[in-house]
């Protein structure tokens, strides 16, 4: 196997990936390498996309956002394809640790410089996931963005905030994280392979990408008041110190409840199932390749 084979994901961005594609093809043909470009037609397409170009090619490259990562890693699983990102999506979280610049031209030039590390994935129900699970307030957030899809990305996620800060209602779940164990009514529920989500809301600051573990921060039943006070915190990660939150590190993690909650993994939202929740959630420490700046130190 030699080559890059990059899969673009064109609505990533609310388009930017598709924009950028033509000075993706001006910028490989000066570089000279073999190289392929392939674009996704619908959700799903990058599984398919990646595990076609796992035969062929020894890196595969998302461009998009944590979306497209996610999609792409699933489609490398199983094989020892080094995945490489240009991040051109909404929020870009996944690279925030991995020294990967937002700029995609100098995105670019790490990806062609072919170092690189190895960091740890997440299984969730089964599906490899790279950054961040969302249940409840979160990821009715994203459910909002997708409704608004006319928003910028960042401006479209503070809308999401705003329109469900009032209206979201807590729900009891039940958790396990390794021995440990609890029923609590909340607002929101997280598992982090990264320190942050939603572009850049420091969910878990104490998560690294590998330490072997997941980091499940739940945040407790605030009301509107208590929300509109505390949830800004997570924004820089202020959010530690409050009396109604959970922050635990654990390989695996379960979460339930009765009610249907919306969940995001990676961004994107799960179908809903109609009969409450079951989460399952697991640590493959040092699951993945990737090409990016060596680990600081």
């Amino acid at each position: 196997m030699e080559g890059i084979h990059f899969i673009v994901n064109p609505a990533a961005g609310r388009g930017r990936a598709a924009r950028w594609t033509e000075r993706l093809r001006e910028l490989l043909a000066a570089d000279g390498r073999p190289h392929e470009i392939g674009l996704t037609d619908g959700p799903g397409h990058a599984v398919k996309l990646a595990a076609l170009a796992a035969r062929e090619f020894e890196t595969v490259v998302a461009v998009g956002g944590d979306g497209t990562v996610n999609e792409v890693v699933n489609g490398l699983r199983g094989t020892e394809v080094a995945l490489g990102i240009v991040p051109l999506g909404s929020g870009n979280d996944f690279i925030r640790m991995l020294g990967i610049p937002e700029n995609a031209e100098a995105a670019l030039r790490i990806v062609l410089e072919g170092r690189s590390r190895r960091v740890d994935l997440g299984i969730v129900n089964e599906r490899l996931f790279v950054n961040s699970i969302g249940i409840g307030l979160d990821a009715a957030v994203g459910r909002t963005m997708n409704r608004t899809r006319w928003l910028p990305g960042k401006l479209a996620y503070h809308y999401g905030i705003l329109a469900n800060i009032f209206f979201y209602r807590n729900r009891v779940i039940r958790w396990r994280a390794d021995g440990e164990g609890g029923s609590v009514k909340s607002v929101l529920a997280a598992v982090m392979n990264g320190t942050t989500y939603g572009g850049g809301y420091r969910v878990a600051p104490r998560a690294s990408c590998d330490d072997g573990l997941l980091d499940l921060v739940i945040l407790g039943d605030y009301g509107v008041a208590g929300r509109v006070r505390h949830v800004p915190k997570l924004k820089t990660g202020r959010h530690l110190a409050l009396p109604k939150l959970e922050y635990l590190q654990a390989r695996r993690v379960r979460i339930e409840s009765a009610h249907e909650l919306p969940i995001l993994v990676d961004g994107e939202l799960l179908p809903d199932s109609g009969t409450g929740i079951e989460v399952e959630v697991e640590a493959v420490a040092g699951g993945l390749k990737v090409l990016a700046e060596p680990r600081p130190g």
